[in-house]
């Protein structure tokens, strides 16, 4: 039997359930959040699974709290704000339970690996970024590299998208509406030509499509390679990583930002100080909700390399859809099945105790391999490249 606790009764906390239930009906879970409402409503939708799923509502700041609820549990998830995430990985390795999350910061990650050594010693393992890009995003590229002798370039391309696109951004929020101008307002880290370089987001426009769709753009976002451009610098000679929209989203979205609307500073509006960026936040919540579309993730890592002595171009290829039956959005089983699947694999001891990213530790085959039993369909190809 193993035992979880889920910080965040959230979207992805809904996600990690689901998924921990249908995985084994050994898998126990414990849910805590500060929002009464959100624990309700994770009750009701598994109230028939209610020996194996307890929600407690507390601050998860009060500290003994915590060290008594990680006494009690094999690996805790972080489902909540990344703000968090450093908190709990001292936690963590202080009661010696396993620790994973969703990400979303890279500055965080960073000072979460700086705790690698106090993990080893108390025999844990501490994994950031184990959502969809970083964290299902890198599980491709480390296998990638796993299956190459060695590696040119790694170019992934990743998007969550409206399944019945409105103008004029045809796109629709499937995740915070802070976090995704965090996206297009931060710098990009890549490997150009074997060196890492910074590049602004929003910019270097692609054309791409996927079956069944029409023409889709990408463009660079940052936070998708997380910890691959310092950990594959030297190895790779390329690595990038852009966002899927559907054409034209782009240009209206830089123009906005261009004209500052992602600022943090305070303007007089009618006698009042207004934060632009907050300002912006709320209209974009409120006009990118739409209650018919339904969400769908495209997902495309494409890898170069040699094996053999010969030249291979190895595709991964997804795409995802709402799920009719259970409610569960695309973006939620992106995030948080693979999140879950590598939770497990810590449990079962498949992963090394340590702080590390993802693509120095994971078993990257086992974690694809898990993904057509949650109904997700990775196409894989491997084509020899002649010159």
């Amino acid at each position: 039997m193993a035992s979880y606790l889920i910080v965040g009764a959230g979207l992805m906390g809904t996600g990690l359930i689901h998924d921990l239930l249908t995985s084994s009906e050994e898998n126990e879970i414990i849910v805590i959040d500060i929002d009464a409402k959100n624990l309700a409503t994770m009750k009701e939708r598994f109230s028939s699974e209610a020996s194996r799923v307890r929600t407690l509502q507390f601050n998860l700041q009060e500290r003994a709290k915590m060290i008594d609820l990680l006494d009690q549990v094999d690996c805790m998830i972080g489902a909540a704000s990344y703000t968090f995430n450093y908190y709990l990985s001292e936690l963590a390795i202080e009661t010696k339970t396993h620790f994973c999350d969703l990400g979303g910061n890279n500055t965080v990650v960073q000072k979460q690996l700086t705790l690698n050594e106090k993990a080893k010693e108390a025999g844990v393992v501490i994994l950031p970024d184990c959502g969809l890009a970083p964290g299902l995003a890198t599980v491709l590229a480390a296998e990638g590299m796993n299956i190459f002798d060695e590696v040119s370039s790694i170019h992934i391309r990743v998007g969550g998208l409206p399944d019945k696109p409105k103008p004029p951004l045809h796109y629709m929020l499937v995740f915070s509406v802070q976090g995704l101008i965090n996206e297009y307002v931060e710098p990009c880290l890549i490997i150009e030509n074997g060196k890492l370089k910074t590049v602004e987001p929003l910019t270097e426009v692609e054309k791409l499509s996927f079956e069944s769709f029409g023409e889709l753009e990408a463009f660079q976002t940052s936070g998708g390679t997380s910890t691959m451009p310092n950990n594959y610098l030297g190895k790779v000679k390329d690595l990038t990583y852009k966002t899927i929209r559907y054409k034209g989203h782009c240009h209206i979205m830089k123009a906005m930002l261009d004209l500052g609307f992602a600022s943090e500073k305070e303007i007089m509006v009618k006698g009042q100080k207004l934060e632009i960026r907050s300002f912006f936040e709320g209209v974009l919540q409120e006009s990118l909700v739409d209650d018919d579309s339904k969400d769908l993730v495209l997902l495309r890592a494409e890898i170069v390399g040699t094996r053999d002595g010969k030249d291979y171009l190895k595709v991964f290829e997804m795409v995802d859809h709402h799920d009719e039956e259970t409610g569960i959005t695309a973006m939620m089983r992106t995030t948080s099945y693979p999140t879950s699947i590598m939770a497990q694999l810590i449990v079962q001891g498949k992963v090394d105790p340590g702080a590390r990213p993802i693509e120095l530790c994971i078993p990257s085959r086992e974690v694809i391999d898990q993904l057509p039993l949650r109904n997700m369909h990775l196409k894989e190809t491997m084509t020899e490249l002649l010159f």
